[in-house]
């Protein structure tokens, strides 16, 4: 078995949990997911990253003490016939084909998808309040798969509140982030509640706010 990161590395030797669990798989699969760690009840990166660097004896343990899941999107290739022109509704047919003819279990995970419009909007309601978990991924029945392409269109939930600007850095006319604030019950100004990320000027030269960080 073969772990592969989008970037082409091979991690494996990280994963020996999953490389020990595919000892079941036909030769030839090729499937496209999401590998998470959970700690605690939640999705934790923290520890992910931790397992994708470690090898040898810590691998091994790590993988007793921080089990790896792999969450299946697509199936791109099985017994060695490549799927990539295939449209995704045929190819997600396969995929579930192959969860309910090798039974598959953790810490294989078929990834959950509708059609349904009311399903999907309370699909990212509910399921954004899991940590790590941040939207909806949409593609075509009839996409085929593009490889390194932005073929799919992700919709992440995003909360809203209102506050005061109260200081920017860099200078007022090219500001680079903004420092924001609360006005009390007396109407004093609490800083700070928050800043921005980066801002960046628009094609008319005024900055557009493109996020929101939290204060610590």
């Amino acid at each position: 078995m073969l772990v592969q990161s989008r970037r082409g590395s091979l991690m494996q030797s990280r994963f020996p949990d999953l490389v020990a669990a595919a000892a079941d798989l036909s030769d030839g699969l090729v499937l496209d997911g999401e590998l998470v760690v959970w700690v605690k009840g939640r999705m934790s990166f923290e520890a992910l990253q931790r397992r994708a660097v470690s090898g040898g004896r810590t691998a091994v343990r790590l993988a007793q003490e921080m089990p790896a899941h792999f969450i299946a999107f697509d199936r791109l290739q099985v017994d060695g016939q490549e799927l990539l022109h295939v449209p995704y509704g045929e190819r997600r047919a396969q995929l579930e084909q192959l969860f309910t003819d090798r039974n598959m279990s953790v810490p294989w995970a078929l990834c959950p998808e509708t059609t349904t419009v009311a399903t999907s909007q309370e699909w990212l309601m509910s399921w954004t309040q899991v940590p790590g978990v941040e939207g909806l991924v949409m593609r075509g029945s009839g996409q085929r798969y593009l490889p390194g392409s932005r073929a799919l269109y992700k919709v992440c939930r995003r909360g809203t509140t209102e506050a005061v600007v109260g200081a920017i850095t860099g200078i007022v006319r090219r500001p680079q982030a903004l420092v924001l604030g609360r006005l009390d019950e007396a109407g004093a100004f609490r800083p700070p509640v928050g800043r921005s990320t980066p801002l960046r000027p628009d094609p008319g030269g005024v900055p557009s706010v493109v996020g929101l960080q939290a204060a610590r």
